[in-house]
């Protein structure tokens, strides 16, 4: 298995900080790691990306020399091994409300004697068979960020048994589906999200275990970088496409006078 930088960067006490990839083109990778972040979290969750293409992007993200992970669908047994088999360094599973659940998450992400990972030697993350399956095993598990996704009231209020679950290394709040399953959708600023998010990181501290959260400002990620939060998923990297492309586009209009086709709003 090939190292975790980005882990590694944890352990020492640093800010890791990466992005979020909804789309899956390599030249995509390329640009981020060129612009010095951590990691890319590809999203199997919300997108239609394939574990084969997922697979290439490990491959393109090892190549750029950024970290690779992966938010999986969900916790079963079949989506966190495909996952890690394309060759992935960290796993975030989403929407986990309960210990018992991510326990067996945890199981199903290592190899003995942490887990029970199903084994296949002979794979990318392997170097194909290299070295012996015990040193693959230390590897493997010592290299792996699990992180348990909090994005409710009720992942919110186990967090405390999430965050002591053995393998599991670190809590992150998702505010979009938090501030929904609170009765406030939407309003990532509102006082109940934040106290949620408070208590989370708070719990990840008391267990021992990394936080993390998404970036989206400098207020915002400050703000919780002072509550111990180290791992920062800034943005989704098409958002950012898209406000550049308006910034643009908006410039182009008052400095050209140029007209743009019906769709565009401007304010």
């Amino acid at each position: 298995m090939r190292p975790n930088p980005t882990k590694e960067k944890l352990r020492r006490g640093e800010l890791a900080v990466g992005m979020m990839m909804l789309s899956a083109d390599p030249h995509g990778v390329g640009v981020i790691a060129a612009t010095g972040y951590d990691f890319i979290m590809f999203d199997l969750e919300h997108t239609s990306l394939s574990y084969e293409r997922l697979e290439r992007l490990v491959h393109a993200a090892d190549a750029a020399g950024i970290t690779p992970m992966t938010r999986v669908s969900s916790g079963s047994r079949s989506d966190l091994l495909r996952a890690l088999e394309t060759g992935v360094r960290g796993l975030m599973v989403p929407m986990v409300e309960s210990a018992a659940g991510m326990a067996e998450a945890a199981r199903y992400a290592r190899y003995h004697p942490d887990g029970e990972r199903g084994v296949y030697f002979l794979s990318y993350p392997s170097g194909y068979g290299g070295g012996t399956l015990s040193e693959h095993f230390a590897a493997t598990n010592d290299a792996l960020l699990l992180i348990a996704q909090i994005e409710s009231a009720a992942g919110a209020e186990n967090a405390a048994a999430i965050a002591a679950v053995p393998g599991v290394d670190m809590l992150f709040i998702g505010p979009a589906d938090l501030s929904q399953s609170l009765g406030i959708p939407g309003e990532l600023g509102h006082e109940r999200v934040l106290q949620a998010t408070e208590a989370t990181l708070a719990a990840a501290r008391a267990a021992g275990k990394w936080s993390g959260v998404m970036g989206l400002n400098p207020a915002n990620a400050a703000r919780w970088a002072a509550q111990g939060a180290t791992f920062i998923v800034w943005h989704q990297e098409m958002t950012l496409f898209k406000r550049v492309l308006a910034e643009e586009a908006a410039s182009i209009r008052s400095q050209l006078g140029w007209h743009p086709r019906v769709g565009m709003r401007w304010e």
